[in-house]
């Protein structure tokens, strides 16, 4: 193939390796979009099951898909049980370290039981010296967004085996594994409690990042190195009309 005074001259072997990685790079850029796309689906989701009315959980009715009314702001009514309080440990607030509280809400003329991150506390001394939570155990309301736990990370760990009638120090929370263990019905999901009161509690709640900004970056990053790569490959094999 001429082109003005060059003829386009590919070797067969450096056209399949520059076509590999052409496709490569560029279908890397393509996942990148597809991963900005995906999260600002979720982005969008929460922020219409934020602004969405509030459920109460009392009188409420729920389907049995959780990811219908997940991240949904609710409220119920009922007391805190003091048997199976959980703490998740090295939780992060403002570069400190300490827990997470989880503890079973009763729900109000009902035989369930909701777990109820009450917030983050810091460390007491230490990890090992978990601090002396108090919570009332009276009938109230609490108000809150519903969550899914994650699933259990590929962490060993050595001290998140659950005792429901201790205080029990876990990595994280395995809510599949308390609801077997627990002596009450659990709900699938929990609360992250919003509701203000006069205990020490952080109710500083991660909110979901869908990081446009890096994917987006990277997909530019992968589809201009696809170019560059091209561009290697055109010039690369250009020869002068009469030239070698």
């Amino acid at each position: 193939m001429e082109v003005g005074k060059y003829k386009f001259i590919p070797d067969r072997k450096t056209a399949v390796i520059a076509t590999l990685i052409v496709l490569s790079l560029t279908s890397l850029g393509f996942w990148q979009v597809s991963r900005l796309n995906e999260k600002l689906g979720i982005e969008n989701q929460i922020n219409k099951k934020n602004s969405a009315e509030i459920l109460d959980l009392n009188t409420d009715p729920l389907s049995d898909n959780t990811s219908d009314f997940k991240y949904r702001k609710v409220r119920v009514k009922g007391h805190f049980v003091s048997e199976g309080v959980t703490y998740i440990d090295n939780m992060a607030h403002n570069g400190d370290y300490g827990f997470y509280v989880y503890a079973p809400f009763k729900v109000e003329d009902s035989e369930k039981t909701i777990l109820v991150n009450q917030g983050w506390i810091p460390y007491a001394g230490s990890r090992t010296n978990l601090p002396d939570v108090q919570f009332s155990t009276e009938s109230q309301l609490i108000e809150g967004s519903i969550r899914i736990p994650s699933k259990r990370p590929f962490v060993p760990s050595s001290v998140d085996e659950l005792k429901i009638r201790d205080k029990n120090l876990w990595l994280y929370m395995d809510l599949e594994k308390y609801a077997k263990e627990a002596p009450f019905q659990i709900y699938p999901f929990v609360i992250y409690q919003d509701s203000q009161d006069n205990s020490s509690f952080v109710r500083e709640w991660p909110v979901f990042n869908s990081k446009a900004a890096m994917h987006m970056g990277y997909a530019i990053m992968w589809f201009s190195l696809a170019v560059i790569a091209f561009c290697i490959f055109v010039f690369g094999n250009l020869r002068k009309n009469g030239g070698e």
